[in-house]
């Protein structure tokens, strides 16, 4: 960054290299107020050290949204057919943020779609996991179709029971298939 002025809408900014100070000044209802802050490590400071910015704070909420822009289109993807582009948006959006139980839990379903059991549980299960509340029925639904597909019948059942408790909605295809195979009902 260099020194020099910015303004607009009658709001002059200066940064003064020498001492990483930012002055802004504006000018509101024919009074001039000038505040000055400083540039720190750990963002933009005000003179008794509160952080008023943070370039991290605001970067994370940057992949957040474009965490969010991916599962979209992964989602889209999916419901077209084209697994394999879903899984890499899910990809995508998991490297910009990995603690989203929701993103885990439609890439567990999308692996169970490709036939990936395996894969569809850990998933599953960890959104489980990460779900703060413990409230994720979803994931208790789709995990337990990919166990149904396993043929873990004892465990699907359980799942089925868990979404139930947490107040979801099993799939009626998949409780369809899982009675059939299990060849018992709940």
């Amino acid at each position: 960054m260099r020194g020099g002025d910015v303004g607009a809408d009658n709001l002059i900014c200066k940064y003064t290299k020498q001492d990483d100070t930012l002055r802004v000044v504006k000018t509101m209802l024919g009074t001039t107020v000038a505040v000055y802050f400083k540039i720190t490590p750990g963002g933009l400071t005000a003179n008794d050290g509160t952080v008023l910015w943070n370039p991290a704070a605001f970067l994370a909420v940057q992949a957040r949204i474009l965490a969010s822009s991916l599962f979209n289109s992964g989602n889209a993807k999916s419901s077209k057919g084209d697994l394999d582009g879903a899984i890499a948006d899910f990809d995508r959006a998991l490297e910009l943020d990995p603690k989203d139980a929701s993103t885990y839990n439609v890439r567990g379903y999308t692996y169970m779609l490709k036939g990936d059991y395996e894969r569809a549980i850990q998933d599953c299960s960890h959104s489980i996991e990460l779900n703060e509340t413990g409230n994720n029925p979803f994931a208790y639904n789709n995990r337990g179709w990919a166990y149904c597909k396993k043929r873990d019948y004892d465990r699907a059942w359980a799942d089925v029971k868990k979404c139930r408790e947490l107040g979801g909605k099993v799939d009626t295809k998949f409780l369809e298939e899982l009675t059939k195979a299990s060849g018992r009902t709940e």
